[in-house]
């Protein structure tokens, strides 16, 4: 072999293994920087969300409080699981209507008897139905 062969194939030894060496050092490190600062920001809108949804929740919560403490809404009930009047039914649908106008995020709201039983309710699809098995039911419990 020519000496400018074996002086060029050790330049090529000597520069390009280093430099792919630092090349896989720099993408390895690249690598994980940037997979850390993903994960910092997924934790944080994560954490974000869930605070939110948290805060989603204690509304939907102290709403359903206000709505049940309303005193009309507790007599027509009463009324209704001693007379099961057609009026009385009417009159927790009207209840019932006008607190899903007062908050639209609800998509349907209804009263379950202690038997299980839709006795009132915004969908007139589930008026009736037994809920028994239901989660919404069991929960309630």
């Amino acid at each position: 072999m020519k000496i400018r062969f074996k002086l060029l194939i050790l330049f090529l030894q000597i520069s390009l293994i280093p430099m792919f060496f630092l090349g896989f050092v720099a993408y390895s490190n690249s690598e994980k920087a940037i997979s850390s600062q993903a994960i910092a920001r997924l934790e944080t809108i994560a954490n974000f969300q869930k605070a939110r949804i948290e805060d989603l929740n204690k509304q939907h919560k102290e709403t359903l409080k206000d709505f049940t403490s309303r005193l009309q809404l507790r007599v027509e009930t009463n009324n209704y699981n001693q007379t099961q009047s057609v009026a009385s039914q009417t009159k927790l649908t009207d209840i019932l209507l006008a607190a899903k106008k007062s908050s639209p995020s609800h998509s349907n709201i209804y009263i379950i008897n202690p038997a299980g039983l839709v006795i009132a309710s915004t969908d007139k699809e589930i008026f009736g139905q037994n809920k028994v098995t239901g989660e919404v039911f069991l929960k309630g419990k």
